[in-house]
């Protein structure tokens, strides 16, 4: 369960959470949230397919609202990986009617681009590269005259000088998601940006973003150790998932999106019944859905086009890369595992606290406590993603002086313990506790419940999946949890990879 938010400690050591061992007036309180949740949820569905959940709740005059669209870099086609992370950032740009001065004149400009953009994508597959130099030129020139219809920042603008606060987006394998904190009055204004945003936005300056994406990928991987070395995982452990690309896709690929590319992916994957809407908070009910079927409720049903991805070969012996950079060392070990919501995946829930969570889970006690191996050490159950089969991740850093290996010995001797000996039920109900209280921590904020609710509604196929992780939860036992980490967890089935200094 990749919830917002895991390390709650607090309200544990304040006894507002009981464990299951003794669970009386704890499992009480949290049944009564459940309910009171699941009485405040409504289901809203257009007539284009696009769901919507309301949830009204709380005395301050504000609201949380997230779009999220089931679109990710699984989406892509081979050639095309970024074309996902794109929208996060054209969505900013605006529309046909925000951040322009004139779009008739500015649409003129987009089509002599497109069409020159035809042009050098022949001439470069051709290897004339002296007509790639004059045509990136003159659609250079051309992007230039349509900057000067541009309104820089328009959408930012009306959001952050009508109050909202939290605005942002984000790319993952799976999804991509929009959303904003608005003092309740500006809820119309909410739904007109954000409906322009997901439903016509248009390709400005999409050149320059381009540019400001690769700046990013030479950031937050080239030039650095934790992403270059996730990259090399991914493309390790995986053979033929799309999850062996990494959302942002590599830099090639970037360079070469175009403004049709874009195009024909948000003609292709922006549909209503891939788009799930969410408002949590202080709002009126029957506004909301008014304003929900004036601004969203002309977007043109259409039927997705669903996707055969192809699964994943068993992996019969372990997998190794090593990636030199000028940083402290560092590995990362990783093993196959089912997606959501196959029941295996709630068992990893369990052992990444189990492993990972606190001062007290076995990898850290050993690792970071006991031997003095590394100075961290943390877990990740779905990693890049939960759609398709996925990995559980283990990322440790060697302290100076130990060798990666020491530290990989003792994380497989950790699992190893794992294979061979069930749990406690003490500590099966802590990982249990430590969940509830992360799913607990969800409800209270706006964000967080409205995150949580687009995520499982998006990847899961269904928001109660929320609030029924728990009660799942409740039926795992030791067994179960010997069993998986026995079909899961051995070393053939591992991927490794390892940072050194060159």
């Amino acid at each position: 369960m990749n919830t917002v938010h895991r390390s709650l400690r607090w309200l544990f050591a304040l006894g507002l959470i009981i464990g299951l061992s003794g669970c009386g007036r704890g499992c009480a309180r949290k049944d009564a949230q459940l309910h009171r949740l699941l009485d405040r949820i409504e289901e809203f569905r257009l007539d284009n397919g696009m769901l919507w959940l309301l949830v009204e709740r709380g005395d301050a005059p504000v609201f949380t609202g997230v779009v999220q669209v089931r679109v990710g870099g699984i989406d892509e086609t081979p050639g095309k990986a970024g074309l996902a992370h794109m929208f996060e950032h054209m969505a900013f740009k605006g529309s046909r009617e925000i951040g322009t001065t004139d779009p008739v004149q500015e649409e003129a400009l987009f089509q002599q681009i497109r069409a020159v953009d035809q042009t050098l994508g022949a001439a470069a597959a051709a290897g004339h590269s002296t007509e790639v130099e004059r045509l990136a030129a003159e659609r250079a020139r051309l992007a230039k005259a349509a900057q000067g219809f541009v309104v820089p920042n328009e959408v930012w603008k009306l959001l952050h000088d009508n109050g909202a606060a939290e605005v942002n987006a984000f790319t993952s394998k799976d999804i991509t998601g929009y959303y904003a904190r608005l003092p309740t009055n500006m809820l119309e204004l909410w739904m007109y940006l954000s409906a322009n945003m997901v439903g016509h936005p248009v390709m400005r300056e999409f050149y320059a973003e381009r540019d400001v994406v690769m700046e990013e990928r030479r950031t937050s991987v080239d030039n650095s150790p934790r992403g270059r070395m996730y990259e090399a995982l991914l493309g390790t452990a995986f053979q033929v998932s799309p999850y062996r690309i990494m959302a942002i896709g590599s830099m090639p690929e970037i360079a070469g999106l175009t403004m049709a590319d874009a195009e024909q992916f948000h003609a292709a994957h922006y549909i209503p019944n891939q788009m799930v809407g969410i408002l949590v908070g202080h709002f009126d009910r029957g506004a909301a859905k008014a304003a929900i079927r004036k601004y969203y409720g002309g977007l043109p049903a259409k039927l997705k086009q669903e996707r055969e991805f192809p699964a994943e070969p068993e992996q019969l012996a372990e997998r190794r890369v090593e990636i030199r950079f000028d940083a402290g060392a560092s590995v990362m070990l990783a093993y196959h595992k089912p997606p959501l919501p196959d029941r295996a995946d709630y068992v990893f829930d369990a052992l990444q606290q189990i492993l990972c969570e606190g001062e007290t889970g076995r990898l850290r006690r050993r690792l970071e406590q006991e031997l003095q191996l590394a100075r961290s050490v943390r877990c990740q159950s779905g990693s890049p993603g939960g759609r398709l089969a996925n990995l559980f991740l283990i990322e440790a850093q060697p302290l100076e002086g130990h060798d990666p290996d020491e530290v990989i010995d003792a994380i497989e001797g950790e699992l190893k313990r794992l294979r061979e000996v069930p749990v406690a039920i003490s500590e099966l109900a802590k990982a249990r506790t430590n969940l509830e209280a992360d799913f607990l921590w969800g409800l209270n904020s706006n964000e967080n419940l409205a995150q949580q609710l687009a995520y499982f509604q998006s990847v899961a196929g269904d928001w109660r999946y929320v609030v029924e992780h728990s009660t799942v939860m409740a039926t795992i036992t030791p067994e179960e949890v010997w069993k998986v980490a026995a079909a899961y967890l051995q070393p053939t089935q591992r991927t490794v990879a390892v940072l050194r200094k060159p």
